[in-house]
């Protein structure tokens, strides 16, 4: 691998030479663009060498040193600055901290990586144990064993998320989203849709259901959700989120307030096989405590109307997006209050979409990506 002649760092990846006016992503953005094709040259320098154990190693070591920094840098740029500050910039920096991670083992020391690798307790040449048969474990740890199993591999079953009888949408079959450039959960591109924050959580575990509902129901806690939210009440996005979101493009000084409202059609949604949750209901199935008390204490609890649609909201299942602005001077217009519009023009777009999804679901089984095809040219 190339030396480096003092170590000069790349200007767009020392920390020194950033922006400081950056966002925290864009600048580990900005160290990982440079940091990744280094990492990338000693893997291929690596893969050069005779196969042997130990090359192997060292690939895998590489390639879980690149995902691991490029994780804990990117996704936490605001903690540990002093990690940041050492983010590698040069060949000579990569080859030590790779020489580093070699002899510290970047992954979890009880994970069996090598059937001979002394740090497992292994020696060369040496055979694997046996593992023992499950039969053969005592009665009462076969008897947890079982248990364990059961309970993590039948949450789904136990409560169940997945669309049926037992699915609650409302009525008016409405949904409706507020946001703008600054929410975590946007629609970037009108083919797309929403999508949430942490598209690959993993909700297969009652433990990982309740730390994703508790940390979406805290408006204090920015980490990524897997959740997009929603509400059936138009008098909210009203009261409510719009004035939030006011008060928080107020800080921006010298650029235009700019919200967006979106209406889905949740019908569709569960025509097309895809979750809807309701808020008050998993929060009270998995006894999660917000940071706002109980929300069964609160008779207008904001919870109350809030559904839940994970990873993702097809352009399929979106009736259309409008301004706020657009909305406000309809109802200056019309001399009607803002709710009026939810009645009038709200409705009468959520009728079409409804009636030209019909016949489509109608006439033959359809799957939700086909689905979400007819549908969105329709719409054009």
């Amino acid at each position: 691998m190339p030396q480096d002649e003092d170590c000069p760092t790349n200007p767009a990846g020392s920390p020194a030479d950033i922006d400081p006016e950056l966002d925290p992503f864009d600048k580990a953005e900005l160290r990982c663009k440079n940091f990744n094709p280094l990492m990338l040259e000693l893997e291929t320098s690596i893969g050069n060498l005779p196969a042997s154990k130990e090359r192997a190693k060292m690939i895998f070591v590489a390639g879980v040193l690149r995902d691991k920094y490029h994780r804990a840098v990117k996704k936490s740029p605001s903690r540990r600055p002093e990690d940041r500050a050492a983010y590698p910039t040069c060949h000579t920096q990569v080859e030590e901290l790779f020489r580093k991670a070699l002899s510290k083992r970047p992954w979890e020391p009880k994970k069996r990586l090598m059937s001979n690798n002394d740090e497992n307790g292994m020696t060369e040449g040496q055979p694997s144990r046996k593992r023992r048969k499950t039969e053969a474990l005592p009665a009462t740890g076969a008897t947890k064993l079982k248990t364990m199993s059961s309970t993590k591999l039948l949450e789904e079953n136990l409560h169940p998320w997945r669309v049926g009888s037992w699915t609650e949408i409302p009525n008016s079959g409405m949904l409706w989203r507020v946001w703008d450039k600054r929410s975590a959960c946007r629609i970037d591109d009108s083919r797309v849709g929403f999508l949430a924050g942490s598209p690959d959580y993993c909700l297969g575990l009652s433990e990982d259901r309740s730390v994703s509902l508790k940390n979406h129901a805290n408006w204090g806690c920015r980490n990524p959700s897997p959740f997009i939210s929603t509400t059936s009440s138009f008098a909210e996005i009203v009261d409510h989120r719009v004035p939030q979101l006011k008060k928080r493009q107020g800080k921006y000084k010298g650029q235009l307030i700019n919200i967006k409202l979106t209406l889905i059609n949740v019908r569709a949604r569960i025509a097309a096989k895809m979750p809807v949750l309701k808020m008050t209901t998993e929060l009270d199935h998995y006894k999660v405590q917000t940071p706002y008390g109980n929300f069964r204490n609160y008779l207008n609890s904001f919870f109350e109307n809030e559904y839940l649609c994970p990873f993702v909201i097809p352009a399929a299942e979106i009736v259309g997006t409008f301004t706020w602005s657009s909305v406000e001077q309809w109802a200056k217009d019309n001399n009607a209050p803002l709710e009026r519009w939810a009645k009038v023009i709200g409705k009468k777009a959520f009728n079409e979409h409804e009636k030209a999804r019909q016949p489509l679901s109608l006439s033959y089984p359809v799957t939700a990506v086909v689905m979400a095809t007819a549908v969105h040219a329709a719409d054009m």
